[in-house]
């Protein structure tokens, strides 16, 4: 049983693959996090593998052919590297050069392979050879790292560009190109990047950087290389307020964004940007987010774009959001945001935080229902007149968690002083 789930999970064969997609962590995530389930599975098989072969002690012409599968699977894993082959085969010069940089890691699992056949017989061999493979990964992995060096050393961040945008007010973020505060650098800082904080991603934003931002993602990061003028509806929308680049942008921004720091690195205002939540004027109702993804994709910087609302069209998007409002920020931390908001008349107000379950939200100490805006962000009604209103990551995994984490402790507990 556990040989066929495995395979199942590690060729993505339905319907497991459609059942581990849809786990209430998994349905909100890209699909390349399933990879870490297929690394899984595809351990366990090879765990289970070489168990087999322990036990059973192969021939000379088993061995071989065991030596052959794994030097075919050792090809096809090459071909499925991300990115797939078709980057290294641009011309001659470039596949020699991929070859140069990575032909001694096959040759070496091959050399393992043999060791592991030569003494299968011998299993302390086999542990021994296993460990120093073990070893040998984790010094080339992180040999260059030395956990002793000063953080400051490493990652300085009292840097005078660093410490013209701490002394901004906020809430704000930013956007660096030239691979300026990779993620997750940014965080050390406490400036917060449209790039995300390295790998936890979930899907719409997935989506929205690759096809709005017009981003590049890996599997460890996400990346803005160059500065490109027609995102700039985009970035308004995300509070983008300064932008960092290496190089002059000056010839290529509009009027509304100036030149405020220059340096080794130049820093540049954005004076568009929406804020971290806001009273939009146009109003655009959709009913699923395909269409609302949709809609975002069809922005220009010439046209003032309507938020778009995942809702039934209610009287206030048909009538529009032209009211007089003020937002003030209380308290804006990671998992809450506290506001006070004034408005004329019954108005959307747009939350630039991701949407995402688990977040709860409260006008005037009473539960509202939250939509989705603009594919990636959240929206919430607001009645006439003043409220306290209040944004709150609540997951029910937390409540879980601690539920079975006390249920654990207790177990445990029982079963020590049952043992004594």
């Amino acid at each position: 049983m556990i040989v066929l789930l495995s395979l199942a999970i590690a060729f993505s064969v339905n319907p497991v693959h459609w059942l581990v997609s849809r786990l209430p962590l998994f349905s909100h995530l890209p699909l390349f996090y399933f990879n870490v389930i297929v690394a899984f599975a595809v351990m366990v098989l090879a765990a289970l593998g070489l168990q087999a072969c322990i036990d059973r002690k192969p021939t000379r012409s088993e061995a071989l052919w065991i030596f052959s599968g794994i030097a075919l699977a050792l090809w096809v894993s090459l071909a499925w590297y991300p990115g797939g082959l078709a980057t290294n085969l641009v011309d001659v010069a470039t596949f020699l050069q991929s070859l140069q940089e990575k032909i001694w890691l096959p040759f070496l699992w091959l050399l393992v392979t043999l060791l592991i056949l030569r003494w299968i017989r011998k299993p302390q061999w086999v542990a021994v050879t296993l460990a120093l493979m073990l070893f040998a990964d984790l010094w080339l992995e992180g040999h260059q790292w030395n956990p002793t060096v000063d953080p400051d050393q490493a990652l300085p961040m009292d840097t005078e560009p660093i410490q013209f945008l701490t002394a901004q007010p906020g809430p704000y973020r930013i956007v660096a190109y030239e691979r300026i505060l990779k993620p997750s650098s940014n965080m050390l800082a406490g400036l917060h990047d449209v790039r995300g904080y390295d790998v936890p991603v979930i899907d719409r934003y997935h989506r929205f950087f690759n096809e709005a931002l017009k981003g590049k993602d890996a599997f460890w990061y996400y990346d803005l290389p160059k500065f490109d003028a027609s995102i700039l509806p985009y970035l308004d929308m995300l509070n983008v307020q300064y932008l960092l680049s290496k190089k002059d942008l000056s010839a290529q921004l509009p009027e509304h964004i100036e030149a405020v720091y220059q340096g080794e690195i130049d820093i540049y205002r954005n004076h568009q940007a929406k804020g971290l939540a806001y009273f939009p004027t146009k109003l655009q109702a959709v009913e699923s987010k395909a269409q609302a993804l949709a809609a975002i994709l069809s922005w220009s910087a010439s046209d003032l774009p309507a938020s778009v609302i995942e809702a039934s069209d209610d009287t206030i998007i048909k009538q529009g959001n032209d009211v007089a409002g003020t937002v003030s920020y209380d308290d804006v931390s990671a998992a809450k945001i506290r506001l006070s908001v004034d408005v004329d008349k019954p108005a959307w107000l747009v939350l630039g935080i991701s949407h995402y379950p688990g977040w709860v939200a409260q006008v005037g100490g009473e539960e509202t229902e939250i939509f989705a805006a603009n594919y990636v962000q959240q929206a919430i009604k607001i009645p006439a007149g003043t409220h306290q209103v209040v944004f709150q990551y609540k997951p029910w995994s937390f409540t879980l968690g601690w539920l079975l984490s006390l249920f654990s402790l207790s177990v445990a507990i029982w079963v020590i002083r049952k043992t004594k």
